[in-house]
């Protein structure tokens, strides 16, 4: 199938529902995912369909956010608006398409350390993809994404106040995030449309 760069948001929704679903088989997952102990599972099937992508750890990029402003990473959050408005690692830029990621990454080298998250990473591991696709030579895949990083305890922030809450994607796959985790309705603000 070919990538669109124009995809919309809705229709990168789409297709990552669909990705989902089709992915869930091949993962040996059951439609009732189980417990946060299956999102390392999960993790290797992702590298397992990409890998042509690297993974990075959250203790590697954790030190990396630690560096210089200058010579960090570039994190980039793949999710939703309202999933990015409940909590994001500090310093991450939503770009949930590639003309978004684009956009973000214009007026920089290539060869710049990028690092993309979603909620579980396979939104991900596809856009990272794009990315190398379009000439990007360092492009990383955080393993396990932001629910990995939040079930180990790593920071998050909201209007850039430390948080602890997780938006969790849908019920089915929120059920890989510990359950004090989970943002629940009240803890998702409304979002305006884009």
């Amino acid at each position: 199938m070919p990538r669109s760069t124009s995809r919309s948001s809705s229709g990168r929704r789409r297709a990552a529902a669909l990705s989902l679903a089709l992915v869930s088989p091949l993962l040996g997952v059951s439609l009732g995912l189980g417990s946060p102990e299956d999102l390392p599972m999960i993790a290797e099937a992702i590298e397992e369909r990409y890998p042509d992508v690297e993974h990075v750890g959250y203790d590697e990029l954790e030190r990396d956010l630690e560096r210089a402003p200058e010579s960090r990473p570039v994190v980039l959050d793949v999710r939703g608006p309202e999933e990015y408005a409940v909590s994001h690692i500090e310093g991450a830029v939503r770009a949930e398409t590639l003309a978004e990621a684009l956009a973000v990454l214009k007026d920089m080298p290539r060869d710049r350390e990028v690092v993309v998250y979603c909620s579980v990473g396979l939104r991900a591991a596809e856009l990272a993809e794009e990315l190398e696709e379009k000439g990007y030579t360092d492009v990383k895949n955080l393993r396990g994404s932001l629910f990995g990083w939040a079930n180990s305890g790593r920071p998050l922030v909201h209007d850039g106040r430390p948080t602890r809450k997780v938006h969790p994607y849908n019920g089915r796959w929120g059920k890989l995030l510990r359950e004090e985790l989970r943002a629940t309705p009240g803890d998702v603000p409304d979002v305006p449309a884009s």
